[in-house]
């Protein structure tokens, strides 16, 4: 029996996802849909991807990045089908051409923090866990049972193989049914999957199947329904086409002994504003409000794709209605010119009768120019303009040819700044720092050229660039008052007791004043008194208790007197120890106190406590932290660093 699951955290509104996805189409705008088909004879585990063995089965759409939710710069397919005995998974990886060789460890459990796929399967829908399975490039996997946490504990008689290959790593994988204590799905049965590339070389890297909002959120796994003898659906390519279309090629393979019949809608999609990402702003349309309010009503798939879709302009829309004959397979291709920018390629296939969905999804993609330019300013701190340029779309890049990087001025006629690098061929990307920290505030432009040996402009791009003002408070040293030795308001300035008042604070019998604070030294330079305001804080003096054979303490002086802070300084000594007590206060109240002990031979120090008499009624809770040598547990009643102060008082 079908059902519904409100899928969103506690507290927060969310999209209602039901467990037939074809009840409520729509989901397909946030969660991708695929279906798993049945396949005649099962792939060999070698970890070789071969296109005979896997025909069968389909194909999922390319995988987005948990970073920005968009499709991946390197390729990522996915293939899953199913025998009576177990499900099975494909995968192939693409690498950056200047790290071709994926970090892999030999041993199991370091698996986990290298280049690796990370299944995540959920056998019973809408449920709080999920099965981990994970393996590397070397074939070494492991597997756990994820609840938050993963139980690394947990074992499954699964099978998994990898290779390495010239563009990046492949590999495939078998979890038997049995081993996951269920029977073969029926037709029709519906669990949620999602398949992560976890990237670690060269830079961190996640892409998922289906875009997390983060990496624990289970209600954003899609769906995988199983098929039984269905067609396999095979997205070929979606995203960039070619150097000058976007789309999408759709494929259908029929191995079933009766025709197909299926209607097939794509839509491709641009935002009507440039910052837009796809998933936020649907994800913001399921709640609105936000996260930290007390929403928790659901909203109806439909209508959250209604309102997310206001948001983006329709480029191009497709539909078709097809019949594929049996052993037979048909290709849907989709495509149209564009432009650089962000797109979002929304595709349905269902079969026609039934009305049973397929495969969907969608797919926000950026597509590229054949130079990019991205500007970052760090002007306070380093006074230059960083220019990255990306030129990995642009073909005929050379060894000998530069990268030019130039300021001009509002105009665009004078070039006020220039740098230049060798590209680099391994990364196809390139970063110069210009230094701008002369020029004055207004508006500029940044020119990035691509230049051959002889000087000739292989590719251009010019990007506008506002330099603003420094702020008022830069450079000032409003947070460092003892460099220039001036207070800032509301706070005065200090004078010890005794003196006159070159700075005009406020003397007092025996310590120092600061704003709204009195404080009163007595013995050992421990507070007698703490006025805030009409407040007094103490009910007895603060008692610092030191003993050890022949100990006594010496005159005390002031040892620094500015309008920001004063010093004292004490001296104690006793047999065969010696030492001093510094207090630091600041005209903000801090008081810092530093006890240096000496030993001149073998000397034993009996006791020091320090004992602070806060009245109960201005203290209710406290913190604290100690380092070094750990006190006498004799002393000490509570040793959590934290808590609600008791009546009887605290011993730390």
């Amino acid at each position: 029996m079908a059902w519904a699951l409100v899928l969103a955290a506690e507290a927060h509104a969310a999209i209602i996802k039901p467990q037939a996805p074809s009840d409520s189409p729509a989901v397909s705008y946030r969660w991708p849909i695929a279906t798993a088909p049945v396949m005649a004879k099962a792939p060999t585990m070698d970890g070789a991807v071969g296109r005979e063995e896997w025909a069968a089965a389909a194909q999922l759409a390319p995988m987005v990045t948990l970073e920005h939710g968009l499709a991946t710069d390197e390729t990522t397919a996915m293939f899953v089908g199913y025998t009576a005995e177990a499900l099975y998974i494909a995968f192939k990886f693409g690498r950056p051409p200047y790290a071709l060789e994926p970090k892999s460890s030999p041993e199991p459990l370091a698996v986990w923090g290298d280049d690796c796929i990370e299944f995540f399967l959920r056998p019973e829908f809408g449920a709080k866990w999920e099965y981990s399975f994970v393996g590397n490039a070397a074939g070494v996997h492991e597997e756990g049972r994820r609840k938050g946490n993963t139980d690394k504990g947990w074992k499954c008689d699964w099978r998994y193989a990898a290779r390495r290959t010239d563009w990046g790593w492949e590999g495939e994988m078998a979890i038997p049914f049995a081993s996951l204590g269920v029977a073969t799905p029926k037709p029709g049965e519906v669990w949620e999957i999602a398949p992560v590339r976890n990237q670690k070389t060269p830079r961190q890297d996640l892409a998922c199947w289906s875009y997390l909002k983060d990496w624990n959120a289970c209600e954003d796994f899609g769906y995988l329904a199983f098929g039984g003898d269905a067609p396999a659906v095979r997205v070929l390519q979606a995203g960039e086409i070619s150097r000058n279309e976007v789309g999408a090629l759709v494929e259908v393979a029929n191995f079933t002994a009766k025709d197909a019949t299926l209607t097939v809608n794509m839509t491709l999609l641009k935002p009507k504003a440039d910052d837009l990402e796809y998933f936020s702003v649907v994800d913001t349309a399921a709640n609105p409000l936000g996260q930290q309010t007390d929403a928790k009503d659901s909203v109806d798939a439909k209508k959250v794709a209604e309102t997310a879709l206001q948001r983006f302009a329709v480029l191009k829309k497709a539909e078709q209605t097809l019949t594929v004959p049996a052993r037979q397979t048909r290709r849907i291709p989709f495509t149209t010119e564009s432009t650089r920018g962000n797109y979002i390629l929304h595709y349905e296939v269902r079969e026609a009768q039934s009305g049973a969905i397929l495969s969907a999804g969608p797919l926000p993609f950026y597509r590229r120019a054949p130079l990019e330019v991205a500007l970052t300013p760090y002007l306070l701190s380093a006074g230059v303009v960083e220019v990255a340029a990306d030129y990995r779309k642009l073909l005929g890049v050379q060894q000998g040819d530069q990268v030019v990087v130039q300021v001009l001025d509002p105009g665009r006629t004078k070039v006020l700044r220039e740098k230049r690098e060798a590209v680099n061929l391994a990364a196809r990307q390139t970063v110069i720092d210009v230094p701008a920290s002369d020029l004055p505030p207004g508006g500029y432009a940044v020119r990035c050229l691509l230049n051959a040996a002889d000087g000739q402009s292989k590719a251009e791009r010019e990007q506008d660039f506002k330099l603003a003002p420094k702020p008022a408070w830069w450079d000032n040293k409003f947070g460092c008052p003892e460099a220039t030795d001036s207070v800032p308001e509301p706070w005065t300035p200090m004078s010890p007791a005794g003196e006159p008042r070159p700075y005009g604070g406020e003397k007092t019998a025996s310590g120092f004043e600061v704003w709204n604070r009195k404080v009163t030294l007595g013995e050992a330079l421990q507070p007698s008194q703490i006025a805030n305001g009409r407040v007094e804080m103490l009910a007895r003096p603060v008692r610092l208790d030191i003993k050890a054979a022949g100990l006594a303490w010496g005159a005390v002086e002031v040892v620094k007197a500015t309008k920001t802070g004063i010093a004292w300084r004490q001296t104690l000594r006793g047999e065969n120890l010696s030492g001093e007590l510094l207090l630091s206060a600041e005209f903000d109240g801090f008081m810092k106190y530093t006890l240096r002990l000496e030993p001149k031979a073998a000397a034993t120090l009996e006791r020091m406590v320090l004992v602070i008499p806060l009245k109960p009624e201005v203290v209710t809770h406290y913190q604290h932290g100690a380092l070094g040598t750990p006190p006498s547990r004799t002393e000490v009643k509570v040793t959590k660093g934290y808590g609600v102060l008791q009546s009887e008082g605290l011993a730390l």
